[in-house]
């Protein structure tokens, strides 16, 4: 049998079984016998220059370099570049190639086989798996190995055969895999590589089995490795009656065992690509405790090959073709992406980890995880973890087997979590149909009308009035009316004459009582409703009152999703109306609103022309959406887009300004990564279109100049972001006086820049200094005062307070939790800001208990917030094995952070300054 004739730059893949016979030029070379001719001579040429001459035909077309050819042909010897320059001298002797033609040299790298080559396959004998000259049987000396006996045959596939051997005298047991054929030499060799890697970047982290010698140099080649007592996952649970007799808590730690072990490969680049029970091996050395060695790397592969060169090991049986190709593995535990011909990557390993869980929840290896896996599964908890881990999409699967770990672990608190989850769902429901009931009673508060004459009450008539005056002049007579009806009918019907002062009055009462009554006084009106829900939302804001402000936001965004169906056109000129009213309205779309305001921003594109302000509305919020719930880059384009549109079409010079920043928000604070240059020119664009367009808005400026002031900070230019972050200071001194919530978000950010100066001590007495202001303005119970505050813990942290930055942080996330429930991300993220100084306050275990919740309410990688969460999680665990002193385990806590960060943003991503300060730290650290 022959196959098509390969040209140099079309080399026969290495791993290509069995013997072949190779034609090139006049030469022909034989195998199996070991024979070269050339011109129909035999030619004379030693082992070594053969063995040379075989492995370049393997890599036809590539450059060898020097190492990889000393190390194939000298294997585990010391060898000179003299030794392989005269071998490659007798090959060409023998093939008459004084003037290179066929083996050319490379200069300052190695050497290449230029000629084109045929290759045949002779037939062989398949059922045969070692040489007969071999004949391996048990009581027979280990062929170089005179003092050892083999005892047992273990096992046989493709690529070789196992045995366990003994050394009479001591009793010592070693397992030794034998190579069948050329492919398991070089897996052989693929695993000895793999493992010096683990051995020498990971350490006794990588829990993989040892090997202690191999042979490559005289055949029958072959390895040995420690003998694990315990024998595979499958055999151990068998000697114990089954896996289903395991307790479940034992299997899950077990495997949670192997993802451990697997994230250490994994942050050094390393992929088993063969992962499934047979090659987990328990030591049970302590039965009480017994411990999973990862067995078998010969099928592994390597994302990213100049991990070898930083140890100084050479690139052998690690070939292009089989770094991370789509080839190995076995079917059962292969990932669906690979069947299909994809290259492996970390996730096809955690996809076979999630088959495993599956196994070990029923209680048998046996059991393949087929359609309808689910009703096998009772607890949810578990059930969810399988889906995730093996899910047949990589995109939606689990991405860290580290986390994969920390879930198996935290499942009891989980379980606990997701009954309390549901028990709040349930109360929750319970409370929506209440409040349903309770939506046709009117709420009379002890306070008489003339409460209107005073403070907020009269700011929030006046307010509501005059938009009904402008909607006289711009909009149809009944929409403004329906507007004042609802103020005299609803809102003032709100108080009755009585005892009591203007104090007693519960204006958060007043508010939720109006924005309750909205739908049903205006059902007919859309366009009233949303003029009435826009200014509620408002005044909300504006007076710091959080309860019902969500509701209400709520209530606005459905008026809108409720006639979208009904009629598209009108959906869309209330959500404009909503939009151009409220700048609050755009947070509040999220999760179940996403698809419904992405119609109406495709509608909007049909049904109004380029430029016009709503069409602009609508498409900024669909840039948002994508940016902060879909694809960031999307999202950037999209907003791109809307600026350049902007600047053609939009007369109101605010609003330009406000699409700038939010282009100049996404380039600063996006996951793709450093383009802070881009950010600041986009701001530097809105002021000077504020200043040649008087009067100049103010408010505008301030916002443009305050995010300017971090933009040039986050580049390190110190004094030019505090000297705008001063301009922005004194501007809203002007507009608002010296007691405003905006005036103190600037304070803030220049405590930031105090931080990123070092100045941590000036950083903090800021934010001491406002924080009773601050409390003042807005109300003990708002989140804005929570989230100063958390800047505050954050600034005493880096201060080296560590007690008081634990402390306080801690207050925050408890009241936070209240607020906004346990599984917010802002909850989440505020939970990590507090693990690295209760580590460094001393609070070891309180900081990884912390960490494993965590872990455990991160959501999957469809999720950039996640994502996210998910690296700053993984910067912690540096930091708490930095506290610990165990500065190697920080180490590959940080390989592991590093590569999380490049997933994230790529290289020179933002989140790259956390893993190199990180660095630097354990850099001193020695």
């Amino acid at each position: 049998m022959t196959e098509p004739t390969h040209s140099a730059a079309t080399p026969e893949p290495a791993g290509s079984p069995d013997f072949r016979i190779w034609h090139f030029a006049t030469a022909v070379f034989d195998e199996r016998s070991q024979e070269l001719r050339v011109a129909g001579r035999l030619a004379e040429l030693e082992r070594k220059p053969t063995e040379l001459l075989r492995h370049l035909l393997r890599h036809a077309g590539e450059v060898v370099t020097r190492d990889e050819l000393l190390e194939a042909v000298w294997p585990g010897r010391i060898a000179t570049e003299a030794s392989l320059a005269k071998a490659v001298s007798r090959v060409r002797q023998e093939l008459g190639d004084s003037e290179q033609t066929l083996i050319r040299t490379i200069h300052g790298y190695g050497y290449r086989l230029v000629a084109d080559v045929r290759i045949e396959r002779p037939e062989v004998d398949r059922e045969r798996t070692l040489p007969p000259r071999f004949n391996l049987h048990p009581g027979m000396a280990v062929p170089e190995r005179p003092l050892w006996q083999l005892r047992e045959h273990l096992a046989s596939g493709g690529q070789g055969e196992v045995w366990l051997a003994e050394q009479p005298k001591s009793g010592e047991r070693r397992v030794l895999k034998f190579a069948v054929d050329a492919s398991g030499l070089l897996a052989l060799k693929r695993e000895i590589t793999l493992y010096r890697l683990l051995r020498e970047a990971v350490g006794p982290a990588a829990r993989c089995v040892r090997l202690i010698d191999w042979n490559l140099e005289t055949e029958p080649f072959f390895t040995e490795s420690e003998h694990i007592g315990g024998g595979s996952f499958i055999d151990w649970a068998a000697a114990r009656g089954g896996l289903a007799a395991v307790p479940l808590a034992v299997r899950l730690e077990l495997l949670a065992q192997a993802a451990e072990a697997l994230a250490a490969a994994h942050s050094v680049g390393v992929l088993h690509r063969d992962l499934k029970p047979a090659n987990l091996l328990i030591d049970d050395s302590d039965p009480a405790a017994p411990q999973v060695r990862l067995a078998d790397l010969g099928s592994g592969g390597l994302v990213e090959p100049a991990a070898l060169d930083r140890y100084a090991i050479t690139r052998v049986g690690l070939t292009q073709s089989l770094i991370s190709s789509s080839d190995g593995g076995t079917l059962a535990y292969r990932a669906p992406e690979l069947l299909a011909g994809q290259l492996a990557t970390a996730r096809a390993d955690i996809h076979a980890l999630g088959v495993m869980l599956y196994q070990c929840a029923v209680g048998d290896f046996a059991r393949p995880m087929a359609v309808g896996w689910e009703a096998d599964i009772d607890d949810p908890v578990l059930r969810a973890d399988i889906a995730q881990a093996a899910a047949g999409n990589p995109a939606l699967r689990l991405a860290d087997a580290t986390e994969f770990a920390h879930r198996l672990r935290s499942l009891d608190a989980r379980r606990t979590q997701w009954q309390d989850d549901e028990a709040r769902r349930v109360v929750a429901e319970e409370q929506r149909v209440e409040n349903q009931r309770l939506k046709a009673r009117r709420f009379w508060l002890r306070a008489t009308v003339t409460v209107l004459l005073f403070g907020l009450g009269t700011s929030l008539w006046l307010y509501i009035d005059s938009r009904a005056a402008r909607l006289r002049a711009e909009r149809a007579a009944d929409t403004a009316l329906a507007v004042s009806d609802f103020l005299n009918r609803d809102l003032l019907s709100s108080f009755s004459a009585g005892e009591g002062s203007v104090h007693e009055v519960d204006l958060g009462k007043v508010f939720t009582q109006a924005s309750n009554q909205v739908a049903t006084r205006l059902a007919a009106q859309p366009e009233a409703a949303a003029e009435v829900y826009s200014s509620l939302i408002t005044a909300f804001s504006d007076t710091g009152i959080t309860a019902g402000l969500h509701d209400t936001q709520q209530r606005a965004l459905k008026l809108v999703e409720d006639l979208l169906p009904i009629d598209p056109p009108r959906a869309v000129r209330v959500a404009v109306l909503l939009l151009r009213a409220s700048d609050q309205v755009l947070p509040a779309i999220s999760g179940e609103h996403i698809g419904p305001w992405k119609t109406l921003a495709t509608l909007a594109k049909t049904q109004l022309p380029t430029g016009d302000q709503g069409q602009l509305m609508l498409r900024n919020v669909e840039a948002n959406l994508e940016f902060d719930f879909g694809d960031a880059q999307r999202g950037l384009a999209l907003e791109e887009t809307v600026v350049l549109d902007a600047v053609r079409f939009e007369p109101d010079v605010g609003r330009r300004a406000n699409y700038r920043w939010f282009l100049a928000w996404m380039l600063t604070f996006g996951p793709q990564g450093n383009r802070l240059g881009e950010a600041e020119q986009r701001l530097r664009d809105a002021l000077a279109d504020l200043a040649a367009h008087p009067p100049p808005t103010r408010r505008s400026e301030a916002a443009m100049r305050n995010l300017l002031g971090t933009v040039l900070a986050q580049q390190q230019r110190y004094d030019e972001g505090e000297r705008e972050l001063l301009q922005a200071k004194a501007i809203y001194a002007g507009l608002t006086g010296d007691r405003s919530k905006d005036l103190i978000a600037v304070r803030q950010a220049i405590s930031v820049l105090r931080e990123r100066q070092g100045r941590h001590a000036e950083a903090v007495a800021i934010l001491e200094e406002n924080e009773p202001l601050f409390a003042s303005l807005k109300g003990a119970m708002t989140l804005d005062l929570l989230q100063f505050r958390a800047a505050l813990g954050y600034a005493y942290a880096g201060a080296g307070r560590y007690e008081d930055a634990s402390r306080l942080l801690g207050e925050i996330i408890d009241r936070a939790t209240q607020l906004l429930g346990g599984g917010n991300p802002d909850v989440r993220l505020l939970r990590i800001s507090r693990i690295e100084p209760l580590a460094r306050a001393g609070h070891i275990a309180e900081a990884r208990t912390l960490l494993a919740e965590v872990r455990a309410g991160i959501g999957d990688a469809t999720d950039p917030v996640s994502n996210e969460h998910r690296f700053l999680a993984q910067t912690t665990e540096v930091d708490i094995a930095f506290a610990e002193q165990k500065f190697d385990l920080a180490r590959t806590a940080l390989a592991r952070a590093r590569q999380l960060c490049t997933d994230l943003q790529g290289p020179e991503g933002r989140c790259m300054r956390r893993v190199n300060e990180r660095e630097t730290r354990l850099g001193k650290a020695g």
